[in-house]
């Protein structure tokens, strides 16, 4: 999306209220790859700390079966997330100018 300045204080909350709308998928986005990012970790400390070559193999396959189911979900809610990221960091920026102004 294409941002201008705000002109005027109409312009001000209509541009809140959709930095609202995007902070809240965002945030959504945010909290789904924590998740994701929390399963590989786990699955990933189970891996490395592991001495046993039965429970090492399986927690590789258990990494390589998740990485199979998810990596596409992932690398789109990333593009998505990063996108948002500077979406909200622009209209964060024009919100600015117009209160400082």
């Amino acid at each position: 999306a294409s941002y201008s300045p705000i002109q005027s204080e109409s312009d001000y909350h209509k541009l809140r209220a959709e930095f609202d709308r995007k902070y809240a998928v965002y945030k959504q986005l945010d909290q789904c790859l924590a998740v994701s990012t929390k399963d590989f970790s786990i699955l990933h400390s189970h891996f490395t700390t592991s001495t046993h070559p039965l429970i090492r193999e399986a927690s590789r396959k258990a990494i390589e079966k998740l990485y199979a189911e998810r990596n596409d979900a992932i690398q789109k809610m990333l593009h998505m997330y990063k996108l948002y990221h500077d979406e909200l960091k622009t209209i964060k920026s024009l919100v600015m100018a117009f209160v400082i102004s």
